[in-house]
């Protein structure tokens, strides 16, 4: 699993989201955009900081969930990005304010958090639900495998595989498949016979 793969598409989607802080209340706007302005910046520590008040001052606030926990994400404290991102998920599904594309992004970080803090099983269950729901998105089987891969189920790891390069002209904006070579979580079969073809089957 890549953490640092998508940091461009969430300014992007920080920015096309941030027109919906207007319908929050109490008032959030002036917290958001220091917290916007800092995270833009990649000083996700003082995002934190300014998020965590948004929070707390306005629990219910879609945004302020999603973009504490990408702020935690990127500061590598996986745990406790998690809670973060699952409430940014409970209240953007509740009320209908998260688009496909955010989604999408909650579903990926969501994922990787979870297997970065070492819960794999809850990674695996994680994105066999998100290709249930959404089974054109690439990522959910490239980051599925990863988690197959990590705990030994090659087998399974290469099916997810081909299934997400089968579907690599649906990533988001600014998004490739990935090289499974250069990530950690496939390291361990190179030079493996089944794991080699099945990259140059994909052309890697």
């Amino acid at each position: 699993m890549k953490p640092s793969r998508i940091p461009a598409l969430l300014a992007v989607s920080l920015l096309a989201l941030a027109g919906s802080a207007r319908s929050a209340s109490p008032n959030p706007e002036r917290e958001f955009e220091k917290a916007k302005e800092a995270y833009l910046k990649n000083d996700y520590a003082k995002a934190e900081k300014y998020l965590r008040a948004l929070t707390q001052s306005s629990p219910d606030f879609v945004i302020g969930h999603l973009y504490l926990g990408h702020s935690l994400f990127y500061q590598a404290k996986y745990r406790e990005a998690v809670p973060e991102y699952e409430r940014a998920r409970e209240l953007g599904l509740k009320n209908g304010q998260m688009k496909q594309t955010e989604e999408r992004i909650l579903n990926d970080q969501l994922g990787m958090a979870y297997g970065l803090s070492g819960r794999l099983d809850q990674t695996k269950a994680h994105f066999e639900a998100a290709i249930k729901k959404d089974p054109e998105y690439p990522m959910y089987y490239y980051n599925l495998a990863c988690a197959q891969a990590e705990m030994g189920d090659l087998e399974p790891a290469l099916s997810s595989l081909k299934e997400g390069f089968a579907r690599k002209d649906h990533v988001l904006p600014g998004e490739a498949y990935p090289n499974p070579r250069t990530d950690d979580s496939f390291k361990k079969y190179l030079g493996n016979g089944k794991f080699e073809a099945a990259l140059r089957e994909m052309g890697y």
